[in-house]
């Protein structure tokens, strides 16, 4: 991007004279082996978060902590930034032609079963990004049908500010960003325990409502929907025999 003028975002995707993409997992690996790390957590928003996806898809055991990311180049809410940046780094080339040397869905590799953990901020105001990003994320998540393979985390809100540019603030994934170092792993139990332990600390002490744990209550009402969502995503129902 600071070798070429005309657009403004690249999704860390490279150009035809150097795979980025590439580099970059090679880089993290390097590092891993130098640091020995207990955990890495890769953060991005936007076209940042397009990148977090993809360098944590290849490090097994990572956490990809993300904010309204894109997630396929071709259903971009503003396909003219997407043609700026074929145009200037990649001749003019179409997205499709990109495709077969970069990264530009990364629902193509989640939908084949992932080693990494994915939590994933939308803001509710942010309607193009919800529509055409994360729903059909989640599908190729959820698209093996293996519990275990499904190791994906979405918190949808709304903080204020509609449309996509700034729409989750820091307030919306610190507290992710805290469970994702520190809680005692990367699973998911684990991960909505602490990050709710720390929501808990931060809350007004008028308004805190412990369970038994200490940590907040879960309802059936809102398992229930989570397991709706998910079911009607992936095209699953089954009847339920006590019901019928």
């Amino acid at each position: 991007m600071m070798a070429r003028e005309g657009f403004s975002c690249a999704w860390y995707a490279g150009h035809e004279e150097l795979d980025v993409q590439g580099a970059l997992v090679q880089f993290i690996e390097s590092l891993r082996t130098a640091l020995a790390p207990k955990r890495v957590v890769y953060l991005g928003s936007s076209a940042g978060g397009f990148a977090a996806l993809y360098c944590s898809y290849f490090d097994p055991g990572s956490v990809a902590l993300v904010m309204v990311p894109q997630t396929n180049l071709q259903r971009h809410f503003a396909p003219r930034a997407v043609s700026l940046y074929l145009e200037e780094c990649w001749s003019g080339r179409s997205l499709e032609e990109v495709g077969e040397v970069a990264c530009t869905d990364v629902t193509s590799l989640y939908e084949k079963g992932f080693d990494n953990t994915v939590v994933y901020v939308q803001s509710q105001g942010d309607f193009m990004h919800s529509a055409l990003q994360l729903t059909p994320f989640m599908s190729a998540c959820y698209n093996t049908g293996d519990p275990e393979q499904e190791k994906l985390i979405v918190q949808s809100d709304y903080w204020g500010k509609p449309g996509h540019g700034g729409a989750v603030p820091m307030e919306g994934y610190s507290t992710w960003l805290r469970a994702a170092i520190s809680a005692p792993s990367t699973r998911l139990e684990d991960l909505l325990e602490t990050s709710a332990a720390f929501r808990q600390e931060a809350a007004p002490q008028n308004t805190r409502g412990k369970s038994s744990s200490g940590h907040d209550p879960i309802s059936a009402v809102d398992s229930s929907l989570t397991e709706l969502v998910k079911n009607g995503l992936l095209n699953r129902f089954e009847p339920d025999e006590e019901r019928l």
